[in-house]
């Protein structure tokens, strides 16, 4: 049995064929599928594409199902690019506890020392596991900017 990833990894490709869009262009359109599990496999595909995917990953972390949210803030982490930091930071307050260990892990990945004000305050975050990605990020961001 396929995975509900992987049967919307199939539609995408379809999609991309029928349409002759690129790649680009129809992950870009993918992340405003009503299909939650869509927008999610064009949040991880933009990952891979990088910088140019940047912007629109930033938007999908606003997105209404954490699921697509918790997967862009992992693509811009893969990027680590410099301009996702300030969103990240925002996610660290997200209502999801996936969606704020991921963000937290990701600014470690980053290394921005924009992140470590923001890490030390939410080391107080009801969610363990946050917490340790959290304390993880500000120590690894800490240790590079010494």
């Amino acid at each position: 049995m396929e995975s509900p990833l992987q049967t919307a990894n199939d539609r995408t490709e379809k999609k991309v064929k029928s349409k002759k869009l690129t790649d680009t262009e129809h992950l870009l359109r993918s992340l405003k599928d009503k299909d939650k599990a869509v927008r999610a496999a064009a949040a991880e595909a933009l990952g891979k594409i990088g910088e140019p995917a940047v912007q629109p990953l930033i938007q999908a972390i606003n997105d209404e199902d954490p699921a697509v949210r918790s997967t862009a803030a992992w693509s811009l982490g893969d990027i680590r690019d410099a301009s996702a930091v300030q969103p990240l930071i925002q996610t660290l307050k997200d209502k999801d506890e996936f969606v704020r260990t991921v963000a937290a892990s990701h600014l470690g990945k980053i290394g921005d020392t924009r992140a470590l004000q923001l890490l030390r305050e939410a080391l107080n975050d009801p969610d363990t596991d946050v917490r340790e990605s959290e304390e993880r990020a500000f120590n690894i961001i800490a240790e590079r900017s010494n």
